[in-house]
This record gives structure tokens, sequence and C-alpha cells, in this order.
């Protein structure tokens, strides 16, 4: 027991090591940004209020918020903890991801429970799974991330563990459901539709219970949701083609599905030469020694597989994909980019532990094996074909990542809020930034100081809903000339009158290159030459 206890507290440390160490850099992305504005406005309104008495967080011209300016695209467990950390910590890049890294560290303990009675090395198969570079990336941002991945392992522990009383059971589920909706509907949806359709093929005793709780922790985000009058504008679902255009839409969802899965093979998840030559071997095996099989009537593995196959399939149907380049959308699936490769290291465990050699080769050769899959991108479809454009892809991910953290690299980013900082500044002076994206990032580090131009369609319903909420006095401080105008990549053909302009080299391919997905983060490298500049034109009073 002594040594047990030991052995959980080195991981828990480990795991606090790699959540926690260098958090101040990157600085947050647009994302984690507005996260962090939100939480802050919570701590003076009590909701997640996109004015925050100087600048407005309306992007993409209001489509993530409400008519009144409330948050409406995603829930505000998020925001609430974003509130918190701040509150306990203080405002800083640092302070804003804390209680998100410790949440994900709080993962280590369900999923280790759950592992326990499956594997001969729980310890280190959650260790791998928590320390995976995908997951790192995931873990160590001030997002929902880390929240949905403790409630999808706590939703495993709860189907794992069992209960004497019903009415017990029932309210842990419900509770759980209830706020991983108000964390993140789409996942939550797929992950308690997961719970409810394995039940319904395996486990009817328990179909009851899953799919009321499922219906209560919908109802109860779904009440709020339609309490937020939305704003009327471009719409990102492919949904809505099914029935107009029906073969577009199936198109499309396609597409999204194989980006889904060979997404997941890029980033480690799913990696789909692995998995080939383990059924392979699976297949040479004689029958009568086929014990490894049990591993697919595993409720665990099963329950993972269904989940995986559903949130790929949702996200594909209703989303499709991002970009040209066709990208998945990992960021709506976090607890499955950790948890999906847990069914191939329970396999592989069980294949060596059917061969016929010694017990203390088995034992050293397993935690190879794990090792193997988690350093290596050479088990990945992806790493040789590069079935899709624009994924950056290397022989390991470890030491980027790694790399990345330790070193604390810089990307341009820092000197561009120092020198805007460090500006003497009026508090009305007004700064437009392009790619629009880039506003949370300028309110949350400089939005003290300036005023950044929201991203609104003149004329627009979102700007008639701004006027209505903070008046038309303070919507027209944005309308001046700006003190700064700052492109990313692109500068304009001349300077502006009355401007002069400054360059900064920035190191990322994309201005939001710092945000977690590896299929689309961007490594700093600064032994190459920068991959372009920042533009500013500052006006010349």
């Amino acid at each position: 027991m002594v040594k047990s206890n030991l052995k959980i507290i080195a991981c828990i440390l480990i795991l606090g090591c790699a959540y926690l160490w260098n958090t101040d850099s990157p600085l947050l992305w647009g994302d984690e940004a507005g996260t962090a504005i939100f939480g802050k406005n919570i701590l003076k309104t009590g909701v997640s209020f996109g004015f925050d008495g100087r600048n407005l967080l309306v992007f993409d011209n209001c489509a993530s918020v409400s008519t009144s300016l409330l948050s409406k695209k995603i829930p505000w467990g998020q925001d609430y903890i974003a509130a918190l950390s701040i509150f306990l910590f203080g405002r800083s890049t640092t302070t804003v991801r804390i209680l998100f890294a410790l949440i994900g560290i709080a993962a280590f303990f369900p999923l280790h429970a759950v592992l326990k009675k499956r594997s001969g090395f729980p310890g280190l198969i959650t260790m791998l799974v928590l320390l995976s570079p995908q997951t790192l990336l995931f873990q160590r941002n001030a997002r929902y991330y880390s929240m949905v991945l403790l409630f999808f392992a706590i939703l495993l522990w709860l189907y794992d563990r069992g209960f004497k009383s019903e009415k017990q059971r029932f309210f842990l589920l419900s509770v759980c459901a209830a706020l991983f909706f108000h964390t993140h509907q789409l996942a939550a949806f797929c992950t308690m539709g997961s719970f409810v359709l394995f039940c319904l093929i395996r486990d009817r005793k328990s179909f009851k219970i899953y799919f009321t709780a499922a219906i209560a922790g919908g109802l109860c985000w779904l009440v709020f949701y339609l309490s937020l009058e939305g704003i009327h504008g471009k719409g990102v679902m492919i949904i809505n083609l099914l029935f107009k255009a029906p073969s577009q839409w199936f198109s499309l969802f396609i597409s999204g599905l194989t980006a889904g899965i060979l997404d997941l093979d890029h980033v480690g998840t799913l990696p789909l030469i692995a998995w080939g030559i383990a059924l392979i071997i699976f297949s040479l095996i004689p029958e009568d020694r086929r014990e490894s099989g049990a591993v697919f009537n595993d409720p665990l593995n099963q329950i993972i597989a269904i989940n995986l196959l559903f949130q790929i399939m949702v996200n594909a149907a209703v989303l499709g994909f991002e970009s040209n380049y066709r990208y998945a959308l990992l960021r709506y699936m976090p607890h499955l980019t950790a948890t999906g490769i847990i069914p191939l290291f329970l396999f592989i465990e069980r294949l060596i532990q059917d061969a016929e050699i010694g017990k203390r080769l088995k034992s050293g050769i397993i935690p190879i094996a794990f090792f193997l899959l988690i350093i290596s991108n050479s088990f990945s479809f992806s790493y040789w074909f590069e079935p899709l454009p624009e994924r950056p892809f290397r022989f390991s991910w470890l030491p980027a990542v790694y790399g990345e953290i330790i070193r604390k690299e810089t990307d341009g980013m820092e000197k561009l809020i120092d020198i805007l900082l460090k500006e003497k500044s009026d508090p009305e002076d007004v700064i437009y930034v392009e790619p629009v994206y880039l506003n949370e990032v300028l309110i949350f580090y400089v939005g003290d100081n300036y005023l950044i131009f929201p991203d609104v369609i003149k004329g627009s319903e979102c700007e008639k809903a701004i006027i209505k909420t903070v008046g038309e006095k303070s919507f027209s401080r944005f309308l001046k000339k700006p003190k700064w105008m700052i492109m990313f990549f692109d500068s304009l053909k001349e300077v502006p009158p009355e401007y002069e302009e400054l360059k900064l080299p920035f190191f990322r391919y994309l201005p939001d290159g710092s945000r977690p997905e590896l299929t689309r983060h961007c490594f700093v490298d600064k032994s190459e030459k920068n991959m372009g500049y920042i533009s500013l034109y500052r006006r010349l009073d």
C-alpha cells in the first residue's frame, strides 16, 4: 500500500511539473484570452458578459454572444473556472491557466482507478496518456479541455465502480452530466449518448438510469441556452445543408469523417499502423491462446470506441471540418484525444501476456511498447503518407512539445505587447488589428490602455445589439482614427499619411500558431529565418 501510494505521489509530482512549468509561455491565444476576459467580467458582473466597461468580445460579428452580449456559443463553465483562477491567483498568463492545469492533474485519479482493474501498469498507462504531446498542449490551456477530460474520466469511473444505491448512482450521474453539458455541450451530448448506446447494447439494466441522467443534464443546459436570444448571422454548421443540398452535405460529411480519423492518427490517438500490426499479430495467435481478445469485450474499451466513433461522426455531420485544409475539430474532443489510445495499450499488453516468453521479459517488453507508441510517430499512417495537406509532421512530437515548454520560446507577440504597453497612450486610443481573431489577445494584455476595434459589420444586427446594450456614446469611441494599426504577415502597400511603420519578426506560420491542436500548432524555431513580420503603423500626433 505504501509503495503504491508513493508511486501515485510521484506521478502527481511529474504531472504537476509538466502541466505547471512555464505556463506563462506562450501568451494566451485568442480562445484562451476570450475565456480569461469572460472570467474577469464574471468577477465584476457575475455573468459571462461580452463588455468589460471598455472593450467588446463580439468575435465574428457577435457569432458567440446573445443579443444582450452574454456568452452563448460555449457554456459558461470554463469562464467560472477562469474567474476563480483570477480571483485566487491574480490576472496574468500563468494565473489564468493554473486552475485548468490542476483540473487536468485531477483526471489522474479516476483514470488510474479504472485502469487498476485492467492492467499491470495502471500508473504508467495513466501517466503516458496524460503526458502525451497532444494531451499536454490541451491540458496547459485556459479552456474547457481539461474539464471535459476530468468529467469523462469520472463517468468511466462511475460506470466501473458499481453502486448499491441506484438513487445515489443516478444523482451522481445527473450532476456529472449537467456539469459536462455546462462545459461543452457537443462533447457532453456525444459522451452521454455513447453511454446510453452502450447500455442499450450491453447493459439494459443501466439503460434507464443513463438515459434519464443524460436527459436531465442536457435539459439543464438547454433551458439555459434557450434563455439567451441569439443574433442572426452566418452559421458554420453544415447540418443546415442536409435538406437543402443533401449531396453537398454528404460530401462535406465524408470529408469531415476522413479528417477526424486521419487527424486522430496524426496526433497519435489512433495510430492506424500500430492497430494494424496488433490485429495481424492477434490473428496469428492460435485460437486456444487468444486471451487478448477479451479486451474487445471490456466495457471500458467499448465505451471509448463508441464515443470516438460517435464524436467523429457528429462532428463531421454537424460541423464538417475547418478551413480549406480540412482540419478536424480536435478541440471539441480533448477527452478522446487523451483516452482514445487506452484500448490499444490494453490490447498490446494482453498480446504480450499471451506470448510464450518469460514473465520478466514480458514485464520489460510491455513498458517499452507503451513508450514507443507515445514517443514515435512511425506507427501513424499520416507520418508516412501525409494524406491531408498542411499538417506539420515529425518523427516524434515529444522533443518539439516539451522543448518549447522548457525553452520558453517567444514568437514575437511578447515584443508587440511590450511596445504597446510602453507607449504613452490615452485610454481612448484605438487599436485596429488584422486578423480580427487577435482582438481578444490584445484586450486581455493591453485593453486597460487601449480600445480594440471590435469585429462588427456596420449596420448589422450585431452593431444594433451592441448599441442597445452599451449605448451609442460608448460604442462611438471605437470609431475614431486608430492610434495603431497592426497587421500580421500582410502589410499595407503604402504607409498612410500621419503614420510611421515598424516591423517585428514573427516566428510562427500563423498568427494563432500557438493554439493547442498538433495539426495546427506552429513550433517556434529561431534557428531558421522568421516566418514573416508583424507590421505596426503608429499614428504620429
